[in-house]
């Protein structure tokens, strides 16, 4: 059984002429009644009731035809998704870590190639999201996102740290350890977002000790707590490499190690495969010459 075949008998039973049938779909009437006979010797049962003048369904060939109608809205959808989804603009999901980071040059470049591009800088959670939705083409992210990333992709290793204002006066010229740091004011994620995830383990030690914390729903939120000395944060250090080296911010020396966070391409749409490739080997580029520019904060591993 095949799409020609199913089509054929589709028209027939809802035009009931084969003349009708052969116009609408473009083939010949002997075409069209071949294409049905192939059905029913495939379905091994007539769906037609040839001693009745006209078209006649069978029983079996009314409910033949109940699927076939079923098949046809199906593709129909299919079809129109298709012709959406091509025509509409390419959408690339980036973290923040990645925008602040490679990712301003990244756009830079791709909007230069191509114009109509759109960029969506969110969360992990809501990344996943968009990739269930199939409403995004590529995405930018850490593991959280998906469990595997796409073959061969590129990494970005980014080094994280405890990073605090200039503002605050802390004596870190001993590594600080969990009851020193619990001592500060302290700056975390919500406990149940997506962000912590790579590092709940790293700090669950701290934040089991009685301390005094605020909350950041985003990367950005949290750099700007840091930057105004409303506390130490344990973040990644790359959106924080101008801001260090002006003295406005500093990673603590502690003896509370964090791990490294890990970005790579965590999914690549297949329907749009050429364009994807293009732009990943753009941000390949782009993350490299980052990573290479700053080798104290992150390291390029490629595919």
């Amino acid at each position: 059984m095949n799409f020609k075949q199913l089509e054929a008998f589709y028209w027939l039973a809802k035009l009931g002429s084969y003349q009708r049938v052969a116009k609408q779909i473009n083939l010949t009437q002997p075409a069209v009644s071949i294409r049905v006979g192939s059905l029913e010797s495939e379905l091994g049962a007539p769906l037609l009731q040839r001693d009745q003048p006209g078209v006649v369904l069978t029983e079996r060939g009314y409910e033949v035809a109940e699927f076939a109608d079923e098949f046809m809205q199906l593709y129909e959808r299919m079809q129109k998704s298709l012709v959406k989804r091509e025509r509409g603009a390419f959408v690339i999901g980036i973290i923040e870590p990645v925008l602040y980071s490679w990712g301003q040059e990244f756009v830079r470049q791709v909007k230069t190639a191509y114009p109509n591009v759109e960029f969506r800088v969110t969360g992990n959670a809501a990344m996943r999201n968009l990739v269930a939705e199939q409403t995004i083409d590529l995405v930018f992210a850490t593991a959280t996102v998906s469990s595997d990333p796409v073959p061969q992709s590129f990494a970005m290793r980014a080094v994280m740290g405890w990073v605090a204002s200039t503002k605050l006066d802390i004596d870190d010229s001993e590594p600080l350890d969990a009851q020193a740091l619990a001592r500060l004011p302290l700056v975390f994620y919500p406990r149940d977002a997506s962000q912590a995830a790579p590092r709940l383990e790293a700090v669950a030690e701290v934040r089991a000790l009685d301390h005094l914390e605020d909350t950041a729903a985003t990367l950005s939120t949290a750099a700007q707590m840091v930057y105004r000395g409303f506390g130490v944060a344990p973040l990644v250090l790359a959106p924080f490499t101008r801001a260090i080296a002006e003295g406005d911010v500093r990673p603590l020396n502690t003896s509370v190690p964090l791990p490294l966070m890990e970005i790579r391409c965590y999914y690549m749409n297949a329907s749009r495969r050429k364009m994807a490739r293009e732009i990943y080997g753009i941000a390949a580029d782009v993350a490299q010459d980052w990573c290479e520019q700053h080798p104290t904060y992150a390291t390029f591993l490629p595919a």
